[in-house]
């Protein structure tokens, strides 16, 4: 809905949507001000049969003044190239206007867009692009460097044998790992014995960081048994090897075969009498010794003895594997009897 004006006693242009409001303001401000500002900005692109415009711009005001007609390229203007700042803050175009013969560089505005976040590796870039009627150019600048991984230790990471260790660092930023190499150190915690393997401290260190674990190495000892003597069971019915560690002491018993000869067979009231002999790998102790109960009598009725006046009688009962008698006396019996059962 605006107007492009170009004031002719000024050489300014202005946009608005009442002429009459804008010129007496631009030519009273013309008349009392010196413009600054040599570089031409595009005011108004060509294109192949329209012509365009460009102008100076007023560092101090931002007036634009000083209109120049840009030919249309049907007419002898032709696009050269663009060029960039050292700072990339300014881009312009080169163009040469074959009827004047002459060289223009225009000032462009600049679309700008990011075009990658800085990260701990990337860094951060926008796209600048610029743009002169069909003609167009972008180029990526990078506008902050990567930041860098922020390192903070994580784990240690031990081999099968605890040999070697390697020290894990993970980035808070983006969570990037890197290993480094640990030095490792090794003490005696507790030595091996018959059911224990040695026990060693292994300490892993990165610089100020480390780590200890506690570790098995090798295999116990084992116990060096060696035979001490024969036990016998209280009845000596059976026998047991005793061996014994010469390092712990610790002892482990293993059944004996024990065979047996008759000295005396068992009696009534007396174990049968044996000479025994117990063996177990290689080793042998012969002993006599009761082995078991005594049979006990087996007693069996003979009969009744009266006492002189017949008030009372014994009931007679006698072993009969030997000499061996019982009497149960029985008072004042009307019929002497006498129940085995």
């Amino acid at each position: 809905g605006k107007f492009l004006y170009y004031y002719v006693e000024t050489g300014s242009l202005i946009t608005s949507n009442d002429l009459s409001s804008q010129t007496a303001s631009v030519k009273s401000a013309s008349e009392s001000h010196v413009h600054h500002g040599d570089e031409l900005v595009l005011i108004v692109a060509p294109e192949e049969n329209r012509d365009g415009f460009a102008g100076k711009k007023c560092e101090d005001c931002g007036e634009i003044h000083d209109i120049t007609l840009l030919p249309s390229f049907s007419d002898g203007l032709s696009f050269l190239n663009f060029s960039w700042s050292e700072d990339n803050e300014k881009a312009y175009v080169h163009l040469h206007d074959s009827l004047s013969d002459r060289d223009m560089v225009i000032l462009l505005p600049i679309m700008k867009e990011q075009a990658t976040e800085v990260g701990c590796e990337q860094a951060g870039t926008y796209r600048l692009s610029v743009s002169f009627a069909s003609y167009s150019e972008t180029k990526t600048i990078v506008v902050e460097s990567p930041l860098g991984h922020d390192f903070h230790f994580d784990h240690f990471q031990w081999s099968e044998d605890h040999g070697s260790a390697t020290a894990v660092y993970e980035c808070t930023r983006c969570h990037q790992q890197e290993s480094r190499e640990a030095t490792i150190g090794k003490e005696l915690f507790s030595s091996a014995n018959c059911e224990e393997t040695a026990i060693y401290a292994f300490t892993a260190t990165c610089g100020e960081d480390s780590e200890t674990v506690n570790v098995a190495v090798g295999d116990p000892l084992g116990h060096d048994y060696s035979f001490l003597h024969f036990e016998w069971s209280e009845g000596h019915e059976s026998a047991y090897a005793v061996y014994e560690c010469s390092v712990c002491h610790k002892q482990e018993r293993h059944e004996a075969s024990v065979s047996a000869a008759v000295l005396s067979e068992p009696g009534c009231e007396q174990p049968g009498f044996y000479h025994l002999t117990a063996s177990y790998d290689g080793h042998s102790e012969e002993i006599d010794a009761y082995v078991g109960e005594p049979l006990g009598h087996n007693l069996v009725f003979h009969g009744f003895e009266w006492g002189e006046d017949h008030t009372y009688a014994y009931a007679v009962l006698a072993c009969e594997r030997c000499e061996h008698e019982e009497r149960i006396l029985i008072a004042s019996p009307k019929v002497a009897t006498y129940d085995l059962k």
